[in-house]
């Protein structure tokens, strides 16, 4: 005959009977209400959290320079000559994230090349990143290349921009759009994770103080699982990498937090929806195994962690870049 939930799993049942209402309630505002505060900082405090700078060319040889007003400070020199264009960047206390060059072209016959350098110590060039092109007759409002470039900690930075086949004949017009996080945006959001942060440590701090003396079950270990995975979700290493001027490990550090605490989330609400659906009004139900119960949900929540999770299982941060880019951002330099 048929069996219950009860009978069959228990850990299920435990599950059903921990998310109830409170903690619903709990997991819904842990999340809702970070992300409307972080709106409502960024709308009015935070400013746009993209700038582009472009940079038009008409000839074999130009050059020019953008100063950071009111600082005068440098940021980015411009030169070109024999079909080779070469950008260098100056991203201490004005660019932070990442970088993205986009090339737009008059002339959509040419191949073209682009290359990314960090300058480490003693004037060592460390490639980045590289990118290729060629367009054949495109639209003219379409990108002729995008090099996306993760910025780690290097002081300066050059991009290269090179006209293949035609070195010493460089297309007659070239416009570069160069899209980056302002420093004034990224300081916001560090001084926002950071307080999310002392707020989820010290939630977790008070659970773990109220639950001292009480035996530990399920609902303990769901609730300080996703604690814990949440102040990772924050970022805590957000200002570390921001005051680095860039570091990969400490992003992926970042990703990795968020692809756990997204997967476990899920893997939650599956079996709570499920938990509740199976025991509501103590009706009978066919038989249930425990891996019968939590296979498909472990199932799921690992497919969903795979395509969130950063390399080797996800897609790399620049094909981030580019799959979320949109368009340039509200402040441009010209």
């Amino acid at each position: 005959g048929s069996q219950s939930v009860a009978e069959t799993c228990p850990s299920a049942v435990s599950c059903a009977t921990m998310c109830g209402l409170s903690y619903s309630c709990v997991a819904c505002t842990l999340l809702v209400v970070p992300l409307a505060v972080c709106s409502v900082v960024n709308v009015f405090l935070a400013g746009p959290p993209l700038k582009t700078v472009v940079l038009s060319s008409n000839g074999g040889r130009y050059s020019a320079s953008l100063p950071l007003v009111p600082s005068k400070q440098e940021i980015l020199r411009l030169r070109a000559s024999d079909g080779t264009a070469r950008l260098t960047l100056l991203p201490e206390g004005e660019m932070t994230r990442f970088l993205l060059l986009t090339l737009y072209a008059e002339e959509r016959t040419r191949s073209y090349e682009a290359t990314a350098l960090g300058m480490a110590a003693h004037g060592t060039l460390v490639p980045l990143a590289h990118s290729t092109a060629r367009m054949g007759a495109a639209s003219a409002e379409l990108p002729v290349l995008q090099l996306p470039v993760l910025l780690q900690g290097y002081s300066e930075y050059e991009l290269t921009v090179r006209s293949k086949g035609a070195e010493r004949d460089p297309p007659p017009q070239l416009e570069f759009r160069l899209t980056y996080v302002p420093a004034a945006f990224s300081s916001v959001q560090a001084a926002v994770r950071l307080v999310l942060c002392v707020g989820v440590a010290a939630t977790l701090l008070a659970y773990g103080a109220a639950m001292g003396g009480t035996a530990p079950d399920t609902a303990h270990f769901w609730v300080m699982s996703l604690l814990l995975l949440l102040l990772g979700l924050n970022d805590p290493l957000y200002a570390a990498c921001l005051a680095r001027g860039g570091d990969l490990t400490l992003q992926a550090a970042s990703a990795w937090a968020e692809a756990c605490f997204s997967a476990l989330l899920l893997l939650f609400w599956l079996a709570h929806a499920d938990s509740m659906s199976s025991s509501r009004g103590g009706e009978s139900v066919a038989p249930l195994g425990c891996s019968a119960f939590w296979a498909p949900k472990l199932l799921a929540a690992g497919v969903f962690f795979l395509f969130a999770a950063p390399p080797p299982f996800g897609r790399t941060e620049s094909e981030s870049i580019l799959a979320h880019y949109s368009g340039a951002g509200e402040s441009v330099h010209e």
